[in-house]
């Protein structure tokens, strides 16, 4: 065996011999002999201790080599053993399984010995454990990508300058990259690049900034904001933060690092907000409505010049103020003004009434929005203010001009009723006088006609609504006097419905002649043959949306169905189809299948 180690020792003329001593302790000879075209490879006693397995193990199992090849590298290793026939040496890095279950590195070489005619005889090689050289490699790239990643995600260039040799030794170049320039550009023109790609203005900064490095303690770093042109002549702005990183033997800098920190956007940010701010303050002192605009604790801090001009306070005067300061006394409820406030934080806008006081101390009247608003990045509140007192004495001498009206229509109503009760009193003293029971009967309905109209007008002397009837009381009272005329002393059930149901006059007057008129048709000639069952009239007024509905209804003994009720000579039937086709613009059916039923429809305008 230790002529084979010889003969491969000498053929392995790429291995240097010392380097091979030095890890001669973890080398493993071996030799594949080629028996029937088939190798068999045999290993010196090195092979156990570098596997930790036993011979009598190793021996045993004959495909124990190939089987233990890690999986990735298999058909790797394959390859590269086909490549022996006619490369006639090769070399390859695999890994191994052990003993312990735990893969190894392993450098093999392997060559051809051919027999004196030139034909492969044998192959030898050699096994060597470069498992720690390889995790120690593994973990410095591991170590170098991770450190490359983390600088590459730094947000601007990153750099350190040898001021000897006058170049950039490192970037993190996709920044320069960003630039237009190439990493052997920065490399070749060193320091220099800085010079080319620095705007003529920003220079001197540069320089002065440069000067103080060798006199500037160690960790301290100065910085100046610069632009930087890109290949295509493009400008941007940079924030330089610049350091000693290295001195030489005589205390001078030798190596500085430093960071260009991208501002281009917030310079531009900046430039612009500047003259937004400029186009809003014009903008702003245009509107000639007074706008405060206040923080979320209630405090102006800023106003127009619309709200110098409203309250003759001059801005200083009333920034840092609150809307107390302006508000004439006792004319607001702060409280409710203060929760408007709070509400509009959400975002709902509120307007509000607010009665000021000038400087001089008189009064001004406005109408208020307020709403939430950005004020500059700042969450605020802005309260638009109108002034409206033209607009309020307006509308106080229009109210003390209603106000007379109302007086004088309520006297008007009273005379009307007034009037009507008179006229009520003196058909009772017709009455009082005749024997004929037909033209009593006559002066009863005329006088219950005048008594409906009569008790419309007193509902608007009583209301404070000088229109409007409230239909329930209304028509209690009506159904009341019509039971007292035609029903007295006879049991008979009436019950009204009208809940909610409120109607100007124009509407109130005919529906309550309608009622009076078929309530009274019930009362005279529904129940003069009703014996067993109770006598029962309902009055009902409902509203659906602007469609009012009114029923009246008995269980009396009905129409016969050969009456036309919508041509009859009656007098009372005429006058209801006129009220509500022509005054009410409804329409009206009639229901006979169980006593009589009038339902009458028309929409309340």
């Amino acid at each position: 065996m230790k002529s084979a180690e010889q003969q491969i020792i000498n053929s392995f003329n790429s291995v240097n011999y010392q380097n091979l001593l030095q890890y001669a302790i973890s080398i493993a000879f071996y030799k594949s002999e080629i028996i029937n075209n088939q190798l068999v490879k045999k290993f010196d006693k090195k092979i156990f201790e570098l596997t930790g397995y036993s011979e009598d193990y190793f021996n045993s199992e004959s495909d124990l080599w190939e089987n233990n090849l890690y999986e990735e590298d298999f058909d790797f290793v394959k390859c590269k053993l086909e490549e022996i026939w006619t490369k006639e040496t090769i070399e390859l890095v695999y890994r191994w399984k052990c003993a312990d279950g735990q893969y190894k590195w392993f450098f093999d070489k392997s060559e051809i010995i051919k027999d004196a005619d030139g034909n492969p005889k044998e192959i030898f090689g050699l096994m060597m454990d470069i498992n720690e050289r390889e995790l120690v490699k593994k973990e410095f790239e591991i170590n170098r990508l991770f450190t490359q990643k983390v600088l590459n995600t730094i947000s601007g260039i990153l750099f350190i300058i040898d001021l000897n040799q006058e170049r950039v030794i490192y970037s993190n170049f996709p920044e320069f990259k960003f630039l237009g320039y190439t990493e052997e550009e920065i490399s070749l023109q060193g320091k220099k690049i800085f010079s080319e790609i620095i705007h003529q203005d920003d220079k001197r900064k540069l320089n002065n900034l440069l000067s103080d490095l060798n006199v500037l303690p160690d960790g301290t770093v100065k910085e100046t904001e610069i632009r930087i042109r890109d290949k295509d002549g493009k400008l941007f702005w940079y924030l330089i933060k610049i350091t000693i990183f290295k001195r030489d033997e005589t205390n001078k800098a030798a190596q500085l690092i430093g960071l260009l920190e991208s501002k281009h956007e917030n310079k531009i940010v900046k430039d612009k907000l500047e003259e937004s701010e400029q186009s809003y303050k014009n903008l702003f002192n245009t509107i000639s409505d007074a706008i405060f605009i206040q923080d979320y604790n209630w405090t102006f801090i800023d106003v127009n010049d619309g709200a110098v001009s409203f309250f003759g306070y001059t801005r200083d005067e009333l920034i840092g103020k609150t809307p107390e300061f302006i508000s004439s006394e006792n004319e607001n409820d702060i409280d409710e003004i203060k929760r408007k406030f709070e509400l509009s934080k959400s975002g709902v806008s509120q307007k509000i009434e607010f009665v000021g006081k000038k400087k001089d101390k008189t009064k001004i009247f406005t109408e208020v929005q307020i709403y939430d608003g950005i004020y500059f990045g700042r969450k605020v509140i802005i309260a638009q203010m109108r002034d409206i007192t033209e607009r309020k004495k307006s509308e106080l001498k229009m109210q003390a001009a209603l106000s007379d009206k109302n007086v004088l229509l309520k006297e008007v109503h009273h005379r009307v009723k007034n009037n009507l009760q008179a006229m009520i009193y003196l058909i009772e003293m017709q009455i009082d006088k005749l024997d004929d029971k037909k033209v009593e009967m006559f002066l009863r309905e005329l006088q219950e006609q005048a008594r409906t109209m009569s008790l419309v007008y007193e509902q608007l002397y009583q209301s404070d609504h000088l229109a409007k009837i409230d239909m329930e009381n209304y028509l209690k009272s009506l159904t009341s006097h019509v039971f007292q005329a035609f029903a007295a002393g006879r049991e008979i059930i009436c019950n009204v419905e009208a809940e909610n149901v409120i109607l100007n006059v124009e509407a109130a007057m005919p529906c309550g002649l309608i009622v009076n008129e078929l309530l009274t048709n019930s009362l005279k000639y529904a129940f003069n043959d009703l014996k067993e069952k109770t006598a029962r009239i309902n009055v009902k007024l409902s509203k659906n949306n602007n469609l009012i509905e009114i029923i009246i209804m008995d269980n009396g003994k009905g129409i016969s169905q050969d009456f036309d009720w919508e041509n009859t000579e009656s007098l009372g039937l005429k006058l209801v189809n006129y009220w509500v086709k022509y005054q009410l613009a409804g329409t009206i059916e009639l229901d006979i299948t169980s006593g009589t039923k009038f339902i009458i429809k028309f929409e309340n305008v």
